[in-house]
């Protein structure tokens, strides 16, 4: 009975902790959130804001605000120039997060791009596959699978791609 008693005690403690830690992140991220949403002022932040949202996201993945606040700690990292971070948080994101189709959406296409931008060719490929699976009907769809094609073929710069498009137009002789 004693046992008993003192586990249940225990875990009530823990559950406390872990709530009031909770607490104390959401007291943190509301006092500067204003100037995350709806309009982003990245010089009004504090340093740490986007890393604030993102470890609050991902420690607590099922909070009804994670979602928003993870996807505004990869806004924010943009905002920043910190571009490939924030094509690397995107994927995580997109692991973890499914509800928001929009974002999603958006999440895919950014990350791919800035893969491309820091020649992490093999993750934009990636990306732009899985873009095309989730959201087949898309108007994107065909950009999408064209990027695919480029990438695989090994056509990076923009000179190449234009190069190889002209060339599938001229008839063959």
């Amino acid at each position: 009975m004693k046992i008993r008693v003192i586990l249940g005690l225990s875990i009530l403690i823990f559950w406390g902790a872990c709530n009031s830690n909770i607490d104390k992140e959401l007291t943190y991220i509301n006092s500067f959130y204003g100037k995350v949403s709806p309009t982003l002022k990245v010089d009004a932040l504090p340093q740490n804001a986007d890393s604030a949202l993102w470890a609050f996201a991902i420690s607590n993945p099922k909070n009804s605000r994670s979602d928003t606040f993870a996807y505004r700690a990869i806004q924010i990292k943009l905002a920043r120039n910190r571009s490939l971070q924030a094509a690397q948080w995107a994927e995580v994101y997109l692991e973890t997060f499914k509800k928001n189709t929009n974002q999603r959406i958006d999440l895919y296409l950014m990350a791919a791009h800035h893969y491309e931008l820091h020649q992490v060719y093999d993750r934009a490929l990636d990306l732009y596959k899985k873009f095309i699976v989730e959201f087949p009907d898309h108007e994107i769809a065909p950009q999408a699978k064209q990027m695919v094609e480029f990438i695989e073929k090994g056509l990076v710069t923009p000179e190449q791609q234009l190069e190889y498009l002209l060339s599938k137009k001229q008839p063959q002789s």
